[in-house]
C-alpha cells in the first residue's frame, strides 16, 4: 500500500527534510494588512516577521476550506492508496474539522489531530513517514498509532 503523509504548511521543516520523508504541505492563507498570501508559496517566514517589523501589525490565518481540502487530498491520491494528514491544533484552528470533513467526502484519508503548531507536527509526520516506507505498511495502523 503506497501512503501519502501530509499536513498543513505550519509543519517546520526544511524543504530538503520534506522531500527526504516525501511530505507533502498544503498551505494555509496568511493576511498581512489588505495582502493575502499562501503560507510557503510567495510568503515565508522571513517575510511575515519583516512586515510584523515594519508595521507592527501581526498576521492573521485562514483556515483552509474543505473544498480546499477535498481538491488537496484528491490530487494526493492520484499516486497513493491513502493520505495520513498531520493538522494544526484543533484548539488553534478549524483546519482539523474542515480536513475531517473533505476526508469523509473523498475516502482513505486519515485526519490526525496533533495538538500542537508546527515541531511536534513535524516529528510525528517523520514517524508516520519512516513507518509507511515498511512493507505491508496499513495506513489505519499507522494513524492510529500517531
Amino acid at each position: 500500500m503506497k501512503i501519502k503523509i501530509t499536513a498543513e504548511s505550519t509543519l517546520d521543516m526544511t524543504d530538503e527534510q520534506l522531500q527526504r520523508f516525501g511530505i507533502v504541505k498544503i498551505p494555509l492563507t496568511v493576511q498581512l494588512g489588505d495582502e493575502t498570501h499562501a503560507d510557503g508559496v510567495d510568503l515565508d517566514a522571513p517575510g511575515i516577521f519583516d512586515y510584523v517589523a515594519k508595521t507592527g501589525i501581526l498576521p492573521k490565518t485562514c483556515a483552509i476550506a474543505p473544498a480546499q481540502f477535498e481538491d488537496f487530498f484528491t490530487e494526493q491520491l492520484k499516486d497513493a492508496d491513502a493520505v495520513i494528514h498531520f493538522c494544526i491544533s484543533s484548539k488553534l484552528s478549524s483546519c482539523y474539522q474542515n480536513a475531517c470533513l473533505a476526508a469523509e467526502e473523498v475516502g482513505n484519508v486519515y485526519v490526525i489531530d496533533t495538538l500542537s503548531l508546527s515541531t511536534g507536527m513535524a516529528l510525528v509526520a517523520i514517524e508516520a513517514a519512516l513507518m509507511a516506507q515498511e512493507e505491508n505498511a496499513d495506513a489505519a495502523a499507522i494513524a492510529e498509532k500517531c
